[in-house]
């Protein structure tokens, strides 16, 4: 488990040496992990049972770049109210944006129910 936080880290590392972390929103199940830094609460643990990345690009996108990356964007929907309720915190040297943690959770129930694959329904319950 311990690599996959690495790796995960190390990812972030280089979109934020890249300039891109600053403008992209962490969303996803990797948004558990980081909240304990905005808990302040050491003893918070999460468990992580995804290897991607899912990252919120606001429209209109303004990277000066256009870096390489193998992503696979998609529109998704009830995403807007995420974007207009973050926050921004530090994780070991990276600067995050994610979703205030009430708006992440608003939006795990209302898609829960709309998961197809049971699993998925299950965990984000």
């Amino acid at each position: 488990m311990k690599n996959q936080y690495d790796l995960c880290l190390e990812v972030l590392n280089r979109l934020q040496r890249a300039g891109i972390l600053e403008k992209v929103i962490v969303i996803g199940s990797w948004c558990i992990y980081f909240f304990r830094s905005y808990f302040n609460d050491s003893s918070y643990s999460s468990s992580i049972r995804t290897r991607d990345l899912d990252f919120l690009v606001p429209i209109p996108t303004k990277f000066e770049k256009k870096p390489e990356l193998g992503i696979n964007a998609q529109a998704l929907r009830f995403l807007d109210f995420l974007v207009e309720n973050t926050i921004e915190l530090e994780f070991e040297n990276l600067k995050l944006k994610l979703p205030h943690p009430a708006a992440f959770g608003l939006h795990k129930l209302i898609i829960s129910s709309r998961r197809i694959k049971e699993e998925k329904r299950i965990y984000a319950q």
